[in-house]
């Protein structure tokens, strides 16, 4: 990562949308970073300083930002996280035991929007394999815009969670009604466990009268075998024009004959996904 650069597009962005004396303000904080308290005190400040509003860019940021678009995504983010991120950039990067406490520090003090920035910094954040446990623990706690700020459009998760605690994320998201079709690399960590962790949540919501998120589904599919197969069988069997979409296109994704024979079954279905007209974006669309 071009780290330098990705401060400078920030800095930039910054001080396109704030004023000139808040831009002066931040300068001056940024300044102090040697000064713990006082930074953390500025750190804490940000939004009495700078508000929440929402963030634009002109083209120009927009296309030096693209190439950082798998780092941080910026869509629907205020100016008080992108100030954060900005501030943490700041914090002298060599001495990694300092580093780490430092932010670690911040984590334990911080509350609700400040670990929404926090856990979003994660990609840039250097040293990359001490956060592993910071992640982890996020996820486990139920403040729904914090859970976002981990799951949605962020690499971290994918690229440094072990398969254990990526599948108790997708647990989570699930269980919490989140969008898993905004979680990074959700089909690229996709993985066997996985699978059947979610055939069982399906039984557990059938067996409380409750429908099953379309979406675990697409996660099933590649994952079809002897053992879960009479559970899309019944998905099949429930009459419902959705449910069944959603186990056409888990057919489809499947390497397991008897799936493939099963889907023969519903040509109408197998008809549309090879004409494209059914899909994961479109049954998620309905």
């Amino acid at each position: 990562m071009q780290y330098q650069e990705l401060y400078s597009i920030l800095a930039s962005i910054i001080k396109n949308n704030v004023t000139d004396e808040a831009w002066h303000w931040l300068e001056l904080k940024a300044a102090i970073v040697d000064d713990e308290i006082a930074y953390n005190i500025a750190f804490a400040s940000v939004v009495k300083k700078m508000g929440k509003q929402g963030v634009l860019l002109n083209n120009v940021e927009k296309i030096e930002f693209s190439k950082f678009s798998e780092i941080l995504y910026l869509e629907y983010w205020t100016i008080d996280r992108i100030i954060r991120i900005w501030l943490l950039m700041q914090l002298d990067r060599v001495q990694e035991l300092e580093y780490i406490r430092r932010i670690q520090t911040m984590f334990i003090a911080a509350d609700m929007n400040e670990l929404v920035a926090l856990y979003s910094a994660l990609p840039i954040l250097q040293y990359p394999e001490a956060w592993i446990e910071q992640c982890t623990e996020g996820i486990r706690n139920n403040m729904e815009i914090v859970l976002q700020a981990i799951m949605y459009f962020n690499s971290y998760p994918a690229n440094f969670l072990s398969d254990s605690a990526w599948n108790q994320m997708i647990l989570k998201a699930f269980f919490t009604n989140q969008d898993i079709s905004k979680i990074w690399a959700v089909d690229d960590r996709n993985n066997q466990s996985l699978a059947n962790m979610l055939v069982d949540f399906a039984h557990e919501r059938w067996a409380a009268g409750r429908e099953t998120p379309i979406y675990l589904w697409r996660l099933v599919g590649k994952y079809i075998n002897d053992v879960n197969f009479e559970t899309i069988v019944q998905l099949f069997g429930t009459g419902n024009d959705i449910n069944q979409k959603a186990a056409a296109l888990a057919c489809y994704s499947s390497d397991y004959l008897p799936a493939k024979q099963l889907l023969n079954n519903y040509k109408h279905l197998k008809t549309s996904i090879e004409t494209c007209e059914l899909n994961w974006e479109s049954i998620n669309n309905i």
